[in-house]
């Protein structure tokens, strides 16, 4: 390449480009100011920062009937593969579950009859990472990656808020209250207006009735992962997914032997 032809190519470099196509949430964060929301005909100068906003989540596996609403959309039957971001609703039929891949790594599993929220879930790189959800119905079982010291994941109730470091925990609700039970990790479950909190360890729950009263922390029914249909069930899943690793691995295997 001449100097002319690079001198040009400099100049076109530097040249602000234009955002033609949008599909998801990107943000853009223009050199010197803060991040916002990106749009079509957005001017992006070379020091912007373009950041496309990972799909919080993705529906991984559903049994039976279950529906997704995207925020500020209609309902509709959910499929593996759909995107569930922050707003959207997932409601499951009485023989209905789902399982849904957050891109921390953190795994929902939506029990049958439920009702639930993403009410956040922000995982923006270099930004603290945020996810809640709402239980208005049923039940949703969360397995949370570790998290790093400012980030959060709660799961939330009419009646209280549990909230997690890295742990393995059920969140029930029902017309009389809420049911929190912990298989691994701790869980800090409080009152939603701060008149109590407790602390509840592995085998252990927690019930709260529908005026925000606690009963106190009890030990589990012996046999409850066995006797739950959700827990039951997400061992069931887990044992599945353990058997599909070695299948990948040998597929990719394959394909790489294949080159």
């Amino acid at each position: 390449m001449n100097v002319v032809a690079l001198a040009a190519a400099l100049l076109a470099v530097a040249a602000p480009g234009t955002v033609k196509f949008i599909v998801g949430d990107v943000s853009l964060k223009p050199a010197g100011e803060a991040s916002r929301p990106a749009k079509v005909g957005d001017a992006v100068a070379l020091a912007a920062a373009l950041l496309a906003v990972a799909a919080p989540g993705t529906v991984k596996f559903i049994v039976g009937d279950v529906s997704l609403k995207p925020a500020g959309e209609a309902s509709r039957p959910a499929k593996v593969g759909d995107a569930v971001a922050e707003g959207a609703e997932l409601e499951t039929s009485a023989s209905g579950r789902a399982e849904v891949l957050l891109p921390t790594g953190s795994v929902l599993r939506v029990g049958e009859g439920s009702h639930v929220a993403l009410t956040a879930a922000q995982f923006e790189k270099g930004q603290p990472q945020r996810f809640s959800a709402r239980v208005f119905l049923g039940s949703l079982w969360s397995r949370v990656a570790a998290l790093a010291g400012s980030d959060s994941f709660e799961v939330e109730t009419d009646n209280a808020v549990a909230g997690v470091r890295g742990t393995e925990f059920l969140v029930e609700a029902k017309p009389t209250g809420a049911d929190v039970s912990v298989l691994k990790g701790v869980v800090e479950v409080r009152d939603r207006h701060g008149a109590w909190t407790h602390s509840v360890h592995p085998g252990e729950g927690v019930s709260v009735d529908s005026q925000g009263k606690a009963s106190g922390v009890h030990k589990l029914t012996p046999g409850v992962e066995a006797k739950h249909p959700l827990l039951r069930w997400t061992r069931e899943r887990d044992a599945a997914r353990e058997h599909e690793k070695p299948a990948k691995r040998e597929k990719q295997d394959r394909r790489r032997g294949g080159r």
